[in-house]
């Protein structure tokens, strides 16, 4: 080994003497950049090849190698776009291919959305939506813009008080801070009241070039396709999201990755929920030993714990089922109903259950209150700060799903909590933690009625 890394030194001192011979030559910078990677030194292979691209902007070697050097340095989005930009220069080369699928692994792509787009913001883009039918797309969009550091007003992240009636004034700060909007058009989005003066104020104070319209399929099949959507603004389809956006805001800063929706990669495997006709997969998750307190066996109730490793990043679901819960008021997605009751209703709930939380003599900050589609029906999740000082646990995000099913032979609903997390999260941290709320998703929206009788 020692001989041949003096090998390597002896070959890249022969290559800087022929850089500067030739410093247009995009060879040299080719086989400079293989040597620093054979070293290990891939941050300095990285720049070998961005030199020789500077030179050579259409080599697809060159891009080739920096998407190698990025996927070592697990930049996963940008040795991903590399990979892509290898592909159009030239298609044959296979070793591309490999790294695509390979960083699509962390990237948690769905095979007709994986485009990366970008996105300049100097104020707030706006996300304007009808949450009964596209709440899930919406925050999805969102978390993604979050993870990225660009800053975005949606009403789960900004409206946390306790009064109805700071709805409206809080839409309206958050449209006068933004200079951007996404506005996700739903066949029912004209149906509600809020979402009608959001899209007022848009179009009589946004410069039409910062607005952006995602169209969205009819929820009914009855729905008249030839008068929908009505289009106020340059406006694209479902699946033209990523590249719409990138064209339309001729993005240059940040690499923005979107997945939706969340899809499991492996074989399903269904985990049943005792007194309750539904089930989850967790089929990329491994399941380990939890244990019961007296609380849980006092009361019967039902818990088990997964993770999943992502890289050197360990996430934790922990599910507990409640059997003895009242009844709940659900209603189906896409239904006509209130957008405002239903947010408040799920910030209610998700208050109530924060303070019965308290009760153990922890602490935690409200950072988003959530609505949830599952098996079609409504439920809620908060994302919330969780710390525990006398315990030795500093500040850490978690997000907890309270799902209510109705129960399998037994009186009332029961009362599914998953709650998510990573486990080697050293502090507080959003940005990081949202880049994984799609395998969390996976498992909760993908949930299925089990079927038995």
């Amino acid at each position: 080994m020692f001989f041949k890394k003096n090998r390597y030194l002896e070959i890249l001192s022969q290559y800087d003497k022929a850089i500067v011979l030739n410093p247009n030559f995009w060879k040299f910078y080719f086989s400079k950049g293989g040597i620093l990677g054979r070293l290990g030194q891939y941050s300095e292979a990285l720049e070998v090849y961005k030199i020789g691209l500077k030179k050579n902007p259409k080599i697809a070697l060159l891009w080739l190698g920096v998407a190698q050097a990025e996927m070592k340095l697990k930049h996963y989005s940008l040795a991903f776009d590399a990979a892509k930009k290898t592909l159009a220069l030239d298609s044959s080369m296979n070793h591309a291919h490999a790294i695509i699928d390979y960083c699509r692994r962390f990237l948690y792509l769905d095979d007709n959305i994986e485009r990366c787009y970008r996105l300049p913001f100097d104020r707030h883009a706006f996300v304007s939506y009808r949450a009964v039918s596209s709440v899930t797309l919406a925050r999805a969009i969102t978390e993604h813009f979050i993870r990225n550091g660009l800053p975005v007003w949606f009403d789960e992240y900004q409206i946390l008080g306790d009064q109805v009636k700071d709805f409206e004034p809080e839409i309206e700060k958050g449209l006068n801070k933004s200079s951007k909007a996404l506005i996700i058009r739903s066949s029912d989005y004209h149906n509600s009241k809020y979402c009608k003066e959001e899209f007022s104020h848009i179009k009589s104070k946004f410069d039409p070039s910062h607005v952006i319209e995602i169209s969205l399929l009819p929820l009914l099949e009855s729905e008249p396709k030839t008068s929908w959507p009505m289009k106020d603004f340059d406006s694209t389809a479902y699946l033209d999201i990523i590249n719409f956006i990138d064209e339309t805001w001729h993005v240059q800063e940040h690499d923005l990755w979107f997945t939706y929706p969340p899809i499991p990669e492996n074989r399903p495997k269904w985990i049943h929920i005792p007194y309750a006709d539904v089930k989850f997969n967790f089929a990329d998750w491994r399941e380990i030993e939890v244990l019961s307190t007296p609380d849980t066996e006092t009361n019967n109730f039902h818990q088990r714990s997964f993770t999943r490793s992502v890289g050197s990043i360990v996430l934790k679901m922990h599910v507990l089922v409640n059997p003895s819960t009242g009844l709940n008021n659900r209603f189906k997605q896409g239904e006509n109903v209130d957008d405002k009751n239903v947010f408040y209703q799920n910030l209610v709930s998700t208050k109530e259950f924060m303070a019965n939380m308290k009760e153990f003599g922890c602490s935690h900050k409200l950072l988003g209150n959530h609505l949830i589609f599952s098996c079609n029906f409504n439920h809620f999740a908060f994302t919330y700060a969780f710390s525990n000082p006398s315990a030795g646990i500093r500040s850490i995000v978690l997000r907890k799903y309270v799902l209510t099913f109705p129960g399998h032979r037994t009186q009332g609903d029961i009362e599914v909590v998953i709650t998510c997390g990573i486990n080697n999260m050293p502090e507080y941290n959003l940005q990081e933690f949202v880049a994984f709320t799609p395998l969390f998703d996976s498992v909760v929206l993908n949930a299925r009625t089990s079927g038995r009788t």
